[in-house]
Formats: structure tokens, sequence, C-alpha cells
């Protein structure tokens, strides 16, 4: 049997990415080759378990990865690679959903044709709780922000309404997009999000989102450190003491727009 041998990969300029928004990883700048053995031994495991979600995952991840320096080599546009991560495990999920766990502690713009939902929600003393909720598209550009004061002691349900409020909202926005990215800090909130995906939900809230979701092309829930939840954060907050709406075009408070700029700049 001949020998399985890759294309190798060399990047014309290298010195432009320093310019882009992401740092590239080192693979980026590095031949990437495949054993034969490899792809047989992933061959053979879908042969006999054509459900394994981990040889899916590995399968898709390594497409994803050779698709993503084509990609860079061709047009010189880099994918980052939370994008490529998300991208692999929608592949591998034979769904329209799936959920990943972001570690960075910045905020990470969406991958090209989605769109980013951050919730957060804020509970006070005296029993008054904000919703918070930002829309974002891949570019990191603001296109609604939105905050809405409740009557509420329990942080879940808070958290969870403000998933529901931001979720509601990113309907009115998806005209030729694949999906919607919906992110918050709290873990309660996101086992709560993955749960209603799976089918198992109950109460008004939960059934809402039920409904919300179904009617979204494709979903992924991811969960973020708190740091990177900052503009959500600083919505709720502002929403404990009255409704309010911004969207792309209107001025902007100081804070927010400080926030939305640190978030987008380059790493």
């Amino acid at each position: 049997m001949k020998s399985f041998r890759p294309p190798k990969f060399t990047l014309k300029n290298t010195t432009s990415a320093t310019t882009r928004p992401y740092r590239l990883p080192k693979w980026y700048f590095l031949n990437f080759h495949f054993s034969n053995d490899l792809l047989e031994a992933l061959l053979e495991e879908l042969h006999i378990n054509k459900r394994s979600i981990k040889i899916k995952l590995l399968a898709s991840l390594i497409y994803r990865i050779c698709k993503a320096r084509n990609q860079f080599v061709h047009s010189e546009q880099p994918l980052s690679p939370s994008s490529i991560v998300l991208n692999a495990i929608l592949d591998a999920s034979d769904g329209n959903w799936a959920t990943h766990v972001n570690l960075d502690t910045s905020w990470l713009p969406p991958p090209l044709g989605w769109l980013k939902v951050n919730f957060d929600g804020s509970v006070h003393p005296n029993n008054y709780a904000g919703l918070g909720c930002t829309i974002r598209n891949h570019a990191g550009e603001l296109l609604a922000a939105s905050g809405a004061r409740i009557q509420s002691r329990s942080v879940n349900m808070t958290e969870l309404r403000s998933a529901l409020h931001g979720t509601s909202l990113a309907k009115g926005y998806l005209d030729n997009l694949i999906g919607v990215i919906v992110e918050g800090d709290s873990a309660s909130a996101i086992a709560a999000l993955n749960r209603i995906l799976s089918g198992f939900y109950d109460g008004e809230v939960e059934t809402k989102l039920a409904s919300c979701f179904k009617d979204l092309p494709k979903v992924a829930i991811s969960q973020i450190d708190r740091r990177a939840n900052s503009a959500a954060d600083y919505v709720a907050n502002m929403a404990c003491s009255s409704n309010f709406w911004w969207e792309r075009g209107m001025p902007l408070t100081q804070a927010l727009s400080f926030i939305l700029s640190k978030d987008c700049s380059p790493l």
C-alpha cells in the first residue's frame, strides 16, 4: 500500500498575522501531517461504531483544521480556534445544537455567519433583578443590548430569564445566518440550557426557551469565565434600575463603549 502523503502548506505572508484580530495558533504555521495508520484507525472505528461521538469529533476536528489552513493560505483570513472547535462539534453532533466551555478570560467573537448572545442576571437585595443581554456578530459589532427590570429573588431563574430575553431578541437578526451562540457565565444556567436542548424541560420559562431554540437554525451553548461576560453583566446591573434598549447606531454609555472596545481589541 502506498503511504499517505498529505499536502504541505507554506504561508506566503506571515508578518501580516500580527495585525489580525486573533493570536494565530502555532499549527497555522506548521506542516500538518497525518499518518496512514491514524486515518485507517479512524475509518475502522467509524465502521465498527458509527455512533462514536469521540471518533466523529476527532475526524471533524481534523477536517476543520485542514479547511481552516487552506482558507488562510488562499484568502489570508484566519478563523479563530474557538470557531474551528465549534464547527467541529456541530459536525459531530448530527444535530442543530452543541455545547462547549470557553476557558478564555476574554470575550471571543462568533464564527462568520453566527450571532452571539451573551446573557447575565443581577439580583439585588430589594427583590428586584435585572435581565441583561448583548447581541454581537462575527466582527464583534454590537447589534443590540437590552435590559429588563423584574421582581425576582432567584439567581438561577433570573439567569434563565436573561437567556430567554436575549434568545428571543436574536430571532430578529437571523437573516441568512447559520445560527446563534447563547453564552453565559452561570454553570447552573448553562446546565439547564443543555437539558432543555436535550428535550427535558419544565415550567413556563424553560418551555419558552425550548420554543425559542426550535425557531433557530442552529444553537450552540457556551459557558465562559465571568471576566469575559462583562458587557452582559454591565447591562444586567443597569437594568436593575429601569428597562432600556440599545441598537446599532445609537449612542452608548461611556462605560459600555469601553467594555465593547476592550472585548474587540487584538489579543
